[in-house]
C-alpha cells in the first residue's frame, strides 16, 4: 500500500519512486541490453580481462566472495556478474553487474577499457573515491553506481556516453555542480541523482532530455530557480526537486507536463501562489509542495486530480477556504494541509474522500462545526483537527470510525459531552 510507506518514513515511500525506476531498467534489459549467455569462444576478450583483473585487484573487502570466479582459470564469460555478446577486437563483455555485494574499494578506470559495455551495475557496495572516466563508454545504456560512498565531482566526460538510457548516482557523497553537458544525453529516460551534495543551479539545458521519465534531485543543495525549460518534457513521469534550497515561484508551465504521475517540490525556499495550471496534471498520484512558503489560495482547480493518492501542502502560508472541489478527489488516501492560515469551514464535500486515510488540518483558522459526514469516511486511521477554533458538539458518529487509531481534537472551542 503506497500510504503505508508514507505513514512509516517520508523516505520510504520514496521507493515507490525507485521501483519505478527499476522497472525502466528492467524494460530496457527485456529490449535486450546485455546478455547472459556466454561468448562462443570463452577465450575471446582478452583486453576486458586484463580490466576486470585491474579492477580486482583495487577491490579490499569481498566478504560475499562475488569475485571468487575471477581468475584466469575460468573463462571470462563465466565470470559472476559477467555477460557477453559476441566478440570483437578483445572487447566481448556487454554487461557487469556487481550490485549489493558489499564491496570495498576504488573503482579504477580501467572499467572505462570496457567499450562494448551496455550496462554497469555497482549499486548498494562501499565504493569509495571519485567516479572513474567513462567517457569512451559509447554504447553504455544503463550505468547505476547509486548507495556507495563516491565522492567528487561529476566528470563532465559522462555526457560522451551518448546510448545513454538510465543514470543513477543517488545516494553518494558527490559534490560540484550539474554542467549544462549534461543536457547532451538527449536519450535518457531516468536521471537520479538525488542524495548527494550537488550545488548550483539546475542547467536548463535539462530541456533536451525529451524521453525522460525521471528527474530525481532532492536532497542536494541545489539553489536558483526552477528553470520553466523543465515544462518542456512532456514525457516526465517523475518530478522531484525537494530538499534543496531552490528559490522563486513554481512555473506555470509545469501544468503542461501531462504524463507526470510524482511531484515533490517541498522544502525549498519557493514564494508565490500554487499555480491553477497543476489542476491540468490528470495522470498525477503525488503532489508534494510542503515546507516551501508558499502563499495564496489552494486553487480551485486542484479538484481536478482525480488520480491523485497523496496531497501534502502542510507548512506554507496558505490562506482562504478549503476548496470544495478538493472533494472531488476520491482516490485521495493523504490530505495533509497542516500549518498554513486557512479559514472558514470544514467543506461538507469531503465525505466524498472514501479511500481517505489520513487528514491533517491541524494549525489552522477554521471555525464551524465539525462536520458529521466526516463520521462516513470508514478508512480513516488518522484525523488530525487540533489547534484551530472548531465549536460545537463532538458528532457522535466519529465512533462509527472503526479504523481509526489516532484523533486529535485538542486547541479547539468545542463543547458538551464526549460521545
Amino acid at each position: 500500500m503506497v500510504l503505508a510507506r508514507y505513514l512509516t518514513t517520508r523516505g520510504s515511500a520514496r521507493r515507490v519512486k525507485w521501483e519505478m525506476l527499476v522497472l525502466l531498467g528492467l524494460l530496457l534489459l527485456c529490449r535486450g541490453i546485455g546478455s547472459t549467455h556466454g561468448s562462443p569462444d570463452d577465450h575471446a576478450g582478452d583486453g576486458d580481462m586484463m580490466s576486470l583483473l585491474d579492477f580486482k585487484r583495487a577491490i579490499t573487502s569481498d566478504p560475499k566472495r562475488a569475485l571468487a570466479t575471477w581468475n584466469t582459470s575460468n573463462p571470462l564469460c563465466r565470470w559472476a556478474g559477467v555477460a557477453c555478446g559476441r566478440a570483437h577486437r578483445g572487447r566481448v563483455i556487454t554487461s557487469l553487474g556487481l550490485a549489493g555485494q558489499d564491496l570495498e574499494g576504488e573503482i579504477t578506470s580501467s572499467l572505462g577499457n570496457l567499450t562494448f559495455l551496455k550496462t554497469l551495475n555497482l549499486s548498494e557496495n562501499s565504493f569509495s573515491g571519485r567516479l572513474p572516466p567513462l567517457g569512451r563508454l559509447g554504447k553504455l545504456e544503463v550505468l547505476d553506481l547509486s548507495r556507495n560512498s563516491l565522492r567528487d565531482a561529476i566528470p563532465d566526460g559522462i555526457a560522451n556516453c551518448s546510448s545513454l538510457r538510465i543514470l543513477d548516482l543517488s545516494e553518494n557523497s558527490l559534490v560540484g555542480e550539474l554542467h549544462p553537458k549534461l543536457g547532451l544525453l538527449s536519450g535518457l529516460s531516468a536521471l537520479d541523482l538525488h542524495g548527494n551534495r550537488l550545488r548550483g543551479t539546475i542547467p536548463p539545458s535539462l530541456d533536451n532530455m525529451t524521453h525522460l521519465k525521471v528527474l530525481g534531485l532532492e536532497n542536494n543543495s541545489l539553489s536558483g530557480s526552477i528553470p520553466a525549460e523543465l515544462g518542456k518534457l512532456s514525457n516526465l513521469w517523475i518530478l522531484s526537486l525537494g530538499e534543496n534550497i531552490l528559490s522563486g515561484g513554481i512555473p506555470r508551465c509545469l501544468g503542461n507536463l501531462q504524463q507526470l504521475r510524482w511531484m515533490e517540490l517541498d522544502n525549498n525556499n519557493l514564494r508565490g501562489k500554487i499555480p491553477v495550471t497543476l489542476g491540468n496534471l490528470q495522470q498525477l498520484k503525488l503532489m508534494d509542495l510542503s515546507h516551501s512558503n508558499l502563499s495564496g489560495k489552494i486553487p480551485r482547480t486542484l479538484g481536478n486530480l482525480q488520480q491523485l493518492i497523496m496531497m501534502n501542502l502542510s507548512n506554507n502560508n496558505l490562506r482562504g477556504k478549503i476548496p470544495v472541489t478538493l472533494g472531488n478527489l476520491q482516490q485521495l488516501q493523504l490530505m495533509d494541509l497542516s500549518h498554513n492560515n486557512l479559514s472558514g469551514k470544514i467543506p461538507r464535500t469531503l465525505e466524498n474522500l472514501q479511500q481517505l486515510m489520513w487528514m491533517d488540518l491541524n494549525n489552522n483558522n477554521l471555525r464551524g462545526k465539525i462536520p458529521r459526514t466526516l463520521g462516513n469516511l470508514q478508512q480513516l486511521l488518522s484525523m488530525d483537527l487540533s489547534h484551530n477554533n472548531l465549536e460545537g458538539d463532538i458528532p457522535s458518529n466519529l465512533g462509527d470510525l472503526g479504523q481509526l487509531y489516532h484523533l486529535d481534537l485538542s486547541d479547539n472551542k468545542l463543547k458538551g459531552i464526549i460521545p
